[in-house]
């Protein structure tokens, strides 16, 4: 063999090696397992993915951004960057026309665990909403949740969910005027369980139904009153009930 040969041989040779060793690394066949090869395919391959499916809207006015790391990572009905494998979170931000729908993520137990995440986006009524799915090893520990705006009556609401449908825990934020936060209210399965005031958006006081105590119980109750939110916080000890009253002009 003449050594121009030898030489093409072995460029031939390298080139084959690289294009094998690529496509061994980039095969799903190694993906999520703990080896080394899935280590090596996660530091130069993006192995996650996500999908969204939309329903009576334009599905190219969908964004999705990672929290993590403030970036947009899904525009125009693709994926436009790479979702860093890392340990912990990887959280989004779901946008329908520049408006935040809401918030949906994971947490991951191992850095080298990827996942295909799902976005179902649709109309409800007059809104917009969506769903979220996760395939992968820690999809047991997705959320997401949805935000609703009120601008009439100056307030927003968080509705959580889990792996297995709405957990119940209802989050809502109420502002005065100029736009501060005045007051916010934690709901558990249609109990009302917290709430914290607040003044010019600095926070006062937290009111709470989950003191530990072995002699008190405690109660929130909400009253409907048009120009003011008024809530009484109700302390019962030894039969006996006091009512302190909480009212904010909103």
């Amino acid at each position: 063999m003449t050594k121009g040969r030898k030489g093409a041989f072995l460029i031939l040779f390298i080139i084959l090696t690289v294009l094998t060793a690529g496509l061994i690394l980039n095969s799903s066949a190694f993906r999520n397992q703990d080896t080394i090869l899935n280590r090596i395919q996660c530091m130069f391959f993006d192995k996650n993915t996500i999908s969204i499916s939309a329903t009576d809207i334009n599905p190219d006015s969908i964004v999705i951004e990672s929290i993590e790391e403030d970036k947009v990572v899904f525009k125009g009905g693709k994926m436009t960057s790479k979702i860093k494998n890392q340990y912990g979170g990887d959280n989004f931000k779901i946008l329908y026309n520049k408006k935040l729908l809401g918030q949906a993520g994971i947490f991951k137990t191992n850095w080298w665990h990827t996942h295909d995440y799902y976005f179902k986006v649709f109309r409800k009524n007059t809104n917009i909403s969506f769903d979220f799915n996760v395939e992968g090893p820690d999809h047991k520990s997705l959320y997401f949740k949805h935000f609703e705006i009120d601008s009439l009556n100056r307030k927003s609401t968080e509705i959580f969910y889990d792996s297995k449908g709405k957990t119940g825990q209802i989050n809502i934020n109420y502002f005065d005027k100029q736009g501060n936060l005045i007051a916010d209210e934690v709901w558990d399965n249609g109990f009302f369980v917290n709430m914290n005031t607040y003044s010019n958006g600095n926070w006062l006081k937290n009111y709470t139904t989950n003191k530990y105590s072995k002699t008190e119980k405690y109660k929130l109750l909400k009253l409907n009153q048009a120009d003011s939110l008024v809530y009484i916080y109700q302390t019962e000890k030894a039969n006996n009930i006091t009512n302190e009253r909480i009212a904010i002009k909103n």
